[in-house]
């Protein structure tokens, strides 16, 4: 049996392996915008204000189309949580670390070189950790339905009150926001990188006093 060896991993493994998480976040973004706009054709039209036993058979099936959809994609959410929670945690924690040391490095005297290559490992460090932040604060802006969209905007008005209340829980069920996490306590969304950057410059002012 061979054993598995974590430095025979590359560095473009595990870049690679950021990209397919950063990939996952967009799918899942658009397909909950999509099933958004397919949850305004519930009602149909609207044109029609008579009750038709034809159009809630239509709205019932399609309601129950939804929710399977939206299970699913609930369901593609917790496994990227899984799989992403306790590495993106970890790659945070260093990150924040690594750019307290690289500008701490910054005040000594370097050449242009040093200082070109450090500049750009702290803005590669920044945008790599605002992307992820990014991505999963669409992911959780994404999954909310508002009043005025998704089956809140659809032609509720032409069905029946049976139909209506399997569109009320579908409502229910939409409105709640899926959220992302990296680590045990920070969840992936913009905030958690404002405080990541603070963080970094407080442990970085921190060392920068007790080294003086």
């Amino acid at each position: 049996m061979r054993h598995f060896n974590i430095r025979s991993i590359s560095h473009n493994q595990i870049t690679a392996v950021f990209e397919i998480f950063a990939g996952s976040m967009i799918l899942i973004c658009g397909q909950f915008s999509l099933l958004r706009d397919y949850c305004l054709r519930i009602g149909g039209r609207g044109n029609m204000l008579s009750h038709s036993n034809r159009r809630d058979s239509r709205a019932h099936y399609r309601i129950k189309l939804c929710h399977k959809y939206h299970v699913i994609i609930l369901r593609m959410v917790s496994k990227l949580n899984y799989l992403l929670r306790t590495i993106i945690g970890v790659y945070f924690f260093v990150a924040t670390l690594t750019l307290c040391s690289v500008a701490i490095e910054i005040q000594y005297d370097l050449s242009a070189t040093q200082m070109i290559s450090l500049l750009q490992y702290i803005s590669a460090t920044l945008v790599q950790i605002y992307l992820f932040c990014h991505y999963g604060d669409s992911v959780m802006n994404e999954s909310f339905v508002g009043l005025g969209e998704g089956p809140f905007a659809c032609a509720w008005w032409s069905l029946g009150p049976k139909v209506r209340r399997e569109l009320s829980i579908l409502c229910c069920g939409m409105s709640q926001r899926c959220r992302l996490f990296a680590g045990p306590f920070n969840t992936l969304d913009l905030l958690s990188f404002v405080q990541i950057v603070r963080t970094a410059y407080s442990v970085y002012a921190v060392l920068r006093q007790t080294s003086e």
